[in-house]
């Protein structure tokens, strides 16, 4: 492109025009030309080939992969950069026709013999892999040293194969291989996935149990299957904090659905066991005071009084007060009814205050 010498133009076109005169230059560059900037011991050629990788097809794909690994590091990291930026300039537009024929030549790099290799090719298609490739990624999940980035691809891919996938790897794989698919199958909230999850709730391993319950919590719905809520005790740690959070997580979901009456064998969990923190507690009970049912206003009443903790008892109380539904009213009456002493001043308290309101 060539610019007028006695006309001024702004800045932002010469600019342009330039870059646009230095991309086709760079498109214009063969496979061979490339490799030698990428091998070049100059530093301006490396920069160069950098530039150009973007304008590259998938045949720069194999020699760029056997300089990964080159014994000259200047080389091994301008091969990585090169590629990177190629599988990132056919990733940010689906619609770019080099990216099936990259893909495929990312594919073609997996061979398990050379994880190393392999691994890169993964993370690679992570980026721009669909579904028809799945097939040649899935076996990877069987390979010991390929698992994680096989996971890490495979999660990342949208569509039914990469589930399937998944799916079936979570059907072969061993207890302890179970969890990180577990966790990628979060991503996927079909009824495929929480019925395959549902029976992994009942593992005797306690990390793949509370995981699948941290998947169905994610996936925010109930198993039409057998399944059951772990337990953890504080103790243990991450797994714990895990366990807890997942408890408010599909309770929540559950009850933003319309489903709080299945929320009860959830937040009973919590309520129940004085050596929970308060804080988990104290979420029981506002996602509790969300529900129009009077089981709920039982619960929540149950803390009133007989709870070793003031803030437990505080926000039982509060949220007693702001409660809204048809059902609030008429079981506050009747708890009053049922019930004598202090317990029985304060519901009426709650009453008289709720009625002025």
């Amino acid at each position: 492109m060539k610019l007028s010498t006695t006309t001024r133009y702004p800045q932002s076109v010469v600019l342009g025009a330039a870059l646009l005169s230095a991309r086709t230059a760079f498109a214009a560059a063969s496979v061979d030309e490339f490799i030698a900037l990428v091998k070049s011991e100059k530093q301006e050629d490396k920069v160069k080939a950098w530039h150009m990788a973007a304008e590259q097809d998938a045949t720069v794909v194999s020699p760029l992969a056997s300089l990964l690994f080159s014994e000259d590091l200047p080389t091994a990291k301008c091969a990585n950069e090169c590629l990177i930026k190629l599988v990132h300039s056919v990733g940010q537009d689906t619609g770019n026709p080099k990216r099936k024929e990259i893909t495929k030549a990312l594919v073609a790099l997996i061979d398990p013999a050379q994880p190393a290799r392999s691994t890169e090719a993964l993370r690679h298609l992570s980026c721009i892999a669909d579904g028809d490739v799945v097939a040649q990624i899935a076996p990877c999940l069987a390979d010991e040293i390929l698992f994680e980035e096989a996971v890490y691809c495979l999660e990342r891919i949208p569509g039914a194969e990469a589930e399937a996938a998944l799916l079936d790897g979570l059907k072969k794989a061993p207890e302890a291989q179970q969890s990180r698919l577990l966790v990628a199958l979060a991503r996927r909230p079909s009824a495929a996935t929480l019925e395959a999850v549902a029976p992994l709730t009942q593992s005797e391993n306690k990390k793949v149990a509370v995981t699948a319950f941290e998947t169905i919590s994610r996936i925010g719905r109930t198993p039409t299957s057998e399944w059951r809520v772990p337990r953890c005790r504080p103790e243990e740690g991450p797994l714990y904090r895990t366990y807890m959070k997942s408890l408010v997580t599909l309770g929540d979901a559950l009850i933003a659905s319309g489903k709080g009456k299945e929320t009860y064998r959830i937040f009973s969990r919590l309520l129940d066991r004085e050596e929970i923190e308060e804080h988990y507690r104290c979420a029981a009970i506002v996602s509790l005071s969300k529900v129009d049912d009077a089981e709920a206003v039982k619960m929540i009443v149950g803390k009133l009084l007989f709870e070793p903790s003031y803030i437990v008892r505080f926000n039982a109380k509060n949220a007693l007060l702001t409660m809204r539904g048809s059902s609030v009213a008429s079981a506050l009456q009747e708890a009053e009814a049922a019930a004598t002493g202090d317990l029985k001043a304060l519901l009426q308290e709650i009453i008289t205050t709720r009625k002025q309101a």
